[in-house]
Formats: C-alpha cells, structure tokens, sequence
C-alpha cells in the first residue's frame, strides 16, 4: 500500500523534529553540526559513515581534550537523527576512539592555598610593596580566631540551651555574665577577634574613600564635585 502524506502533514512533523533539540543550547547543537557540514564540504566528502566521522573526530582531537570531544559527540549524534536520519551511536571504533581519548586525558587540579604559601608571602614578599595586604592578611585569617583559643578549646566550653532562654533581657545578662563567667573580663570576650576583623575594615575602607575622593577632586571636578566656600579646598566630593 503506497503512503501519501499531505504537504501541511510533512511541514508539521518537520516544526516537530526542529524542536527535538533542548531548548537552551539549541544553538550549540545547530553550531556543531554546521561546523561538521563545513569541514566535510571542505574535504571534499559526500554522505556520513563511520570513517568519515572517525577522520573529523581525529581532527578535532588535535585542539580538543577527551571530554570535549564527548560533547562534540552528544550533540553531533541528536542532530544526525534530526537532519540527516542517522543514528552515529551504532558506529563502534568512533566510540573506541572516544573512550581512548578519554583514558589518556589527565584533568589539571586546582591550585590550593595552603599554610606554607602564606608562610612563604609573609617571609619573602617584599615589605616596600606587600606590607599593607601582609597585614591584612594576618588580621583577616590569624586575628579571626586566635589560636590560644582554639587550642584549649574543650566539650564543656560548649553549653546546650536546650531552646530555653538563658538571659531574660540586656541587664541580666550583664550581670549573669559578670557573676558566673569570670567578671569584667568576660564582657569583653571576643572583643579582640572582633577588634583585629574591623580595623582592616575600617582602614581599607578609609582609605579607599580618601583616595577615590582625592581622584574626582584632581581628574573629574566638573562631575563629581560643586564649588563650596567653607571648604578650604574650595570642592566638596
């Protein structure tokens, strides 16, 4: 029995198969087969075996790791069944050729920031250009938490609350922390750590206002300033 399928039928099924492609990288798909068509062109090659595609993967191997190459292939493969009705997954020795691409491909590892590289900036960086963010460094990281703390840190410095209320408002908890957890001193617990995270703060932030202030006052007055006469400058940032 013959099969006759109408022109409106055809032009259906085909808006159908142009959305098979996910919708996010539609584009990618439709770029790499493109990029396949114009190598093959260019070659001098008609149709698609498993040669054919086994020669443009070797290609590609030259600038592409082994997991690139598998993407190459995913997408490759969903725009074959879509405009030329092949299915590249039957092809073997293209699989093979992956898979040993692959094996031999070592991923780099990041670069980790260990206690020796600090160590290292803080005694041979040059002080003339590397004092500021060597203090900086050493008031953000070692003035967090000192380590005479964390050492004799102990189970019974923890206290569970259980979800209950231990002060009842400020004034209670003043005197609960004077009476039961070692006088003036306590009140002023953590004012150290919190004192060494807010004084880089504080000067950074100083600094870069005065700096920036002094950069509109010198190259954008017109802009950024307006003529005042209590100023001794005679602008105001």
């Amino acid at each position: 029995m013959e099969i006759f399928v109408p022109e409106d039928v055809l032009e259906e099924a085909q808006e159908v198969a142009g959305n098979l492609l996910p919708a996010k990288s539609h584009e990618k798909y439709e770029k790499q087969f493109a990029h396949f068509v114009t190598w093959r062109k260019a070659r001098g090659v008609r149709g698609t075996n498993e040669d054919i595609l086994l020669t443009y993967f070797r290609t590609l191997s030259d600038t592409c790791v082994g997991s690139s190459l598998w993407c190459k292939y995913s997408m490759l493969k969903s725009t074959f069944k879509i405009e030329e009705k092949e299915d590249i997954s039957r092809f073997s020795k293209l699989q093979a050729f992956l898979k040993r691409k692959s094996s031999n491909h070592r991923a780099k590892k990041a670069n980790v920031l260990e206690i020796t590289h600090i160590d290292k900036f803080l005694g041979e960086a040059d002080n003339n250009k590397y004092l500021m963010m060597k203090i900086v460094l050493i008031m953000g990281i070692f003035g967090a938490c000192r380590c005479d703390e964390l050492v004799k840190i102990s189970v019974d410095d923890v206290k569970e609350i259980s979800g209950e209320h231990v002060y009842t408002g400020i004034a209670h908890a003043a005197v609960t922390i004077f009476k039961e957890e070692g006088g003036t001193r306590a009140l002023y617990r953590g004012f150290i750590p919190t004192l060494m995270g807010m004084v880089p703060y504080a000067g950074l932030s100083f600094y870069c206002f005065e700096y920036l202030k002094y950069g509109c006052m010198k190259y954008l007055p017109a802009l950024t300033c307006h003529p005042c006469e209590k100023n001794t400058g005679g602008l105001v940032a």
